[in-house]
């Protein structure tokens, strides 16, 4: 009995080694003139697309120090989610400064240094994956985009109906937007997700930022200071859907309930919102299939001035209404606090606030012959940079790298527990 029970420890423990190697993540060291194999903090890549194609199903890419891209970076297509973390990514393409992930699995970004390298502000163009701006970001004090969507020019085969994830929990940026970006009158159909959870972002984009139109829009904001948030976007641009806010946290400077087709919903469950306002632009009023709006709100919240840019106000919750004098002394304080970064959202021209000057200089209205020369530029700046470093976008994803996947592991569980009972049965079976 006592051989058995040996030989069942180590059988279990076997296993055990199986199960913790296969659940190891895949970490992958790179920097500025790395020679290595990017194995070790010693020996790293020199190639950001090469340390992504590694971890393709899942892992770490680890900057030891500095990572130039000196030009538009395009993410290889990778299955796994991955993180990108530690030291300085440089962002220094000129004119345009771009990230474009690659997906279709997740990208986060966490304790890093993202740094404007060529002083031109820099977007993260999610392309319809989902973008983690993660814990302990150090980004520039403007000009830096988060964008959900597409940039424009848009290629021809793009997919309408493609939902995006954006979440954010540190670090400071110009705007963030759920959809698209740049100059079109492209209709997206699909829902913007979008969760706030620390950082100070200046202007919030339920939809798209410069052009464009989105289905949906859902909005969670738990932490963080945001100076301004649009459910729709900037300008015209308009949710042809409905539009949710939910807040639970966080400081919200100004919130506009804007060009929303549909319904609007506002769930105010904590945190502060200073003021409010509902508009839906002339222009658009011909696709307005509701136009109204909800407020949601706890009982025992400052929101009696909040409650006036609402068709319909419910107090949820139980407690006393707040009295319209507590509002104000709120909404003072919160303004007091946000004053400086309200303003420039508060501002007459809100395209200027959410234009960055490298990539949409370009009018509203382009000329055939304008969106051609861009297009063809942008075609040959993505060529360029894929057909250098970049593979071909593919289902498999390299078999050597990442571990076994969770239906292995599982698999191996079965058999070794099968074999166990079997031995167990035939021990017993023989001293009977």
């Amino acid at each position: 009995m006592k051989k058995f029970s040996a030989w069942l420890g180590a059988l279990v423990l076997c296993l055990l080694m199986v199960i913790g190697a296969a659940a190891a993540e895949t970490v992958v060291y790179v920097n500025d003139g790395g020679t290595g194999d990017g194995s070790s903090e010693s020996a790293p890549l020199g190639s950001l697309v090469e340390a992504i194609d590694k971890v393709a199903n899942g892992g770490k890419i680890v900057i030891t120090d500095t990572y130039t891209a000196n030009d538009v970076f395009y993410e290889p297509t990778h299955k796994g989610d991955i993180v990108i973390t530690g030291g300085t990514l440089d962002l220094a393409g000129n004119p345009r400064n771009r990230y474009y992930l690659g997906g279709p699995g997740a990208t986060t970004f966490e304790n890093m240094t993202l740094k404007d390298g060529a002083g031109v502000g820099f977007a993260i163009i999610a392309q319809f994956n989902k973008v983690v701006m993660g814990e302990g970001l150090t980004t520039p004090a403007d000009k830096a985009y988060v964008v959900g969507g597409y940039q424009t020019p848009f290629d021809e085969d793009i997919k309408l109906d493609l939902d995006s994830e954006v979440i954010v929990k540190s670090g400071t940026f110009r705007v963030v937007c759920g959809s698209s970006r740049g100059a079109s009158s492209t209709i997206f159909t699909g829902t913007s997700h979008i969760t706030v959870e620390g950082g100070n972002i200046n202007m919030l984009l339920g939809g798209s930022c410069n052009g464009s139109a989105m289905g949906n829009a859902e909005i969670t904001v738990n932490g963080g200071s945001i100076s301004q948030i649009m459910m729709a976007g900037d300008a015209t641009r308009r949710i042809n859907g409905d539009a949710t806010l939910t807040v639970n946290g966080g400081i919200i400077g100004q919130l506009r309930v804007n060009n929303i087709m549909g319904h609007a919903t506002v769930n105010y469950n904590g945190g502060n919102i200073a003021q409010a306002e509902k508009s839906i632009e002339d222009k658009i009023t011909e696709f307005v299939t509701d136009g109204t709006a909800t407020l949601n709100v706890a009982a025992n919240l400052n929101s009696a001035l909040l409650a006036l840019a609402f068709d319909t106000v419910n107090y949820v919750g139980g407690g006393a209404v707040a009295t319209t004098e507590a509002t104000s002394e709120t909404t003072t304080a919160a303004e007091t606090e946000q004053s400086e970064a309200t303003a420039a959202a508060e501002s007459s021209d809100v395209s200027a606030a959410v234009t960055e000057p490298e990539a949409t200089t370009e009018p509203e209205a382009t000329t055939e012959k304008q969106e051609e020369t861009a297009k063809a530029a942008e075609k040959t700046e993505k060529t360029d940079a894929t057909s250098a470093t970049a593979p071909a976008a593919t289902d498999k994803a390299p078999a050597s790298e990442g571990g076994l996947g969770v239906g292995t592991i599982i698999g191996i569980v079965v058999a070794v527990l099968v074999v166990i009972a079997v031995v167990v049965v035939i021990v017993v079976k023989k001293k009977k």
